[in-house]
């Protein structure tokens, strides 16, 4: 019985590893996207913090703010800039606004832009119906609602 215990532990041990494996395949195999991602230093999180932290001073205390990007956020790679992004400015919430996804929210009145390419963030900026405030460098820009 305890033979019987061993082997069916070894195999699943065997299967977590080849799930394990196969889960990170594309992300590994695709040098494409990683550039997606936001940049990562030796230390990626005080990277990350220094990325937001000017800008996390100029939003409101808490609340929703909008979250404009030059990335396609419907892919798992992509979304790390979002769960990066969201996890350096809480409390505050941020709510995608990327052209596409919806229409604009009148209730956000303020935003950021996270871009991979700075010189999209006007563009997409704009096509969320927001308009440019401050660049904080990296790609990220404080945004405010546009007055019709």
């Amino acid at each position: 019985m305890n033979r019987l215990r061993q082997i069916s532990h070894a195999a699943g041990l065997l299967w977590l590893l080849v799930f394990a494996a196969y889960t990170v395949r594309d992300e590994v195999s695709n040098p494409a996207l990683w550039r997606e991602s936001p940049p990562q230093g030796a230390d990626g999180n005080m990277l990350e913090d220094r990325r937001f932290s000017d800008i996390r001073r100029a939003l409101p205390d808490h609340g929703l703010v909008g979250y404009v990007s030059d990335v396609d956020l419907s892919s798992a790679p992509s979304n790390t800039r979002w769960v990066v992004a969201q996890y350096h400015l809480a409390p505050v919430v941020l709510v995608s606004q990327n052209p596409g996804s919806s229409s604009p929210d009148p209730r956000l009145q303020w935003g950021i832009a996270d871009c991979a390419d700075p010189s999209a963030a006007a563009m997409v900026a704009r096509s969320a119906g927001f308009a440019m405030v401050k660049d904080f460098g990296g790609g990220v820009w404080l945004l405010h609602r546009e007055s019709k």
